[in-house]
């Protein structure tokens, strides 16, 4: 029937049985829309893959039972009940000797004492102590890594059921932590030189530490300083946005890594050509003159308020032409690379008349400024354009 809704239903799960952890697949329908699934009255992470099959995995605290999913149409449960197995798991997987860690596990007998122990069985000094639930299960007990363990090397944690005799183990892989401290976002201009500290910490003591970094922009390298201390320097050579990740490792292999942004561009200045003067009616020419800090780029140059009669070339900067009205024109001259990188810069034009003189004037007396006459009795004169 159009828009019936599909039942929800648990058909069958794989693997029948597992410790903390396990990924276990279920099958069924209506599966869209699934809000939780359920082992033994404990919310274990999922993925719905389709509106037929979901993989959830073993939660800490499940206990035996069916596999109860919660979706729109309500709740549906397994027929068959899933096994959990003895196990246990540690909030932590490595660390430095000394590291507490939190010990959870499930599939132990109802309501019994767990010896938590380090080692590979029980004849070692008892760690801790846990007590499990109705449903064998039990989370949040304390065990510490002794001070003198081996480093690096592998601690064993092993739980063993008082009554039941049932046991699990995890491992704790012993090394020392490398922290790296990131440097935070950075931002540069090519061909101007850098230099980026970089520091990070170690729980062995007296541990030199050796920097690489992945991701630099071109022209950029990372290198070592004294102790914990390292150092990204260079000149950047291409502009561009980076993902660099900075690693830090020590003698015994223990490492550690930050991660941050580097945003490279380019920096294009034009240089001021100052006041140019030039005859109505006579050819002129200036060129613009511009550098990009990226060797090999390419400018693209305009020119904004030139006299009539005047025009800038976009592939040379060379404004040339024959000008035709008389005045004081303040023009903006501006460069671009093809990254989007410009610079800009100023330049005041002046285009007098024939019967004006064309010797320059003292500094700081054109002949007009602004669209003012100059004083009468004085020659109007401004360094000239070349004609």
């Amino acid at each position: 029937m159009p828009g019936a809704v599909t039942p929800l239903a648990v058909s069958s799960f794989s693997p029948v049985s597992g410790t903390i952890g396990t990924e276990v697949t279920i099958r069924g329908s209506g599966f869209t829309g699934v809000a939780g699934v359920r082992f033994g009255g404990v919310a274990g992470e999922f993925s719905v893959r389709s509106s037929a099959e979901i993989t959830a995995t073993v939660p800490a605290g499940a206990s035996t039972g069916p596999v109860n999913i919660t979706g729109h149409g309500g709740t549906a449960a397994s027929r068959e009940a899933f096994t959990v197995r003895p196990g246990i798991v540690l909030s932590a997987l490595s660390g430095p000797p000394g590291t507490i860690v939190m010990v959870a596990g499930a599939g132990f007998a109802a309501e019994e004492a767990v010896d938590i122990y380090l080692g590979a069985d029980f004849s070692l000094t008892d760690q801790a102590l846990a007590s499990a639930t109705s449903g064998g299960a039990f989370a949040g007990v304390a065990a510490q890594v002794p001070a003198g363990a081996p480093n690096p090397g592998t601690a064993c944690f092993t739980a063993v059921g008082r009554h039941s005799g049932l046991s699990a183990q995890a491992q704790f892989s012993v090394r020392d932590t490398v922290r790296v401290i990131s440097p935070g976002n950075q931002a540069s201009v090519t061909g101007t030189a850098v230099r980026v500290p970089v520091s990070a910490s170690d729980t062995g003591p007296g541990q030199a530490l050796s920097f690489t970094a992945a991701g630099l922009p071109p022209g950029l390298e990372a290198g070592n300083e004294s102790g914990a201390a390292g150092v990204i320097s260079g000149v950047p050579a291409e502009p561009g946005n980076f993902a660099v990740t900075v690693t830090a490792r020590d003698a015994s292999g223990a490492s550690g890594s930050a991660a941050f942004s580097w945003a490279v561009t380019n920096q294009v200045t034009v240089t001021s050509s100052g006041n140019q003067v030039s005859a109505i009616g006579t050819a002129a020419s200036l060129q613009i003159q511009a550098a990009d800090s990226q060797t090999g780029q390419e400018l693209t140059y305009a020119a904004e308020g030139l006299p009539p009669g005047l025009s800038a070339s976009p592939a040379t900067g060379l404004i040339s032409g024959i000008p035709a009205e008389l005045g004081d024109f303040a023009v903006t001259v501006t460069a671009q690379d093809s990254t989007g990188a410009s610079g800009s810069g100023g330049v005041q034009l002046g285009c007098h008349g024939p019967g004006d003189g064309d010797q320059p004037r003292k500094p700081g007396l054109p002949a007009r400024l602004g669209g003012q006459p100059a004083a009468p009795g004085h020659r109007p004169g401004h360094p000239h354009l070349d004609r």
